[in-house]
């Protein structure tokens, strides 16, 4: 890893997207490959592309030792699963990223 590189991924299922940034690229590949067998589709992006795309979405700083132990792959991958309420155009607005 090159001095300042970030591994980062958005994972999407259901309309419903959030941005993943793990420590290395090992712990990136673990998720991928775990989301994409559950029918996640994921992008890996760069911290250039996060800002004014991806910003405000749901984040999941795996850089973090508590986020990494408070967290899974399925219990993102449940989030995303979870249905959608009818918000009508809001959801529209938000590009699909309401949780409940």
């Amino acid at each position: 890893m090159t001095y300042g590189e970030r591994y980062m991924m958005v994972i999407t299922k259901n309309k419903s997207s959030v941005v993943l940034e793990c420590p290395d690229l090992s712990l990136l590949n673990k998720w991928q490959s775990e989301a994409v067998t559950t029918g996640a589709v994921c992008k890996r992006i760069t911290i250039e592309e996060f800002y004014p795309t991806y910003r405000g979405y749901r984040y999941f700083d795996l850089r973090n030792p508590v986020t990494r132990k408070t967290f899974s792959v399925n219990e993102v991958l449940e989030i995303l699963d979870a249905p959608l309420e009818d918000h009508g155009e809001a959801e529209d607005l938000f590009g699909g990223n309401i949780f409940h």
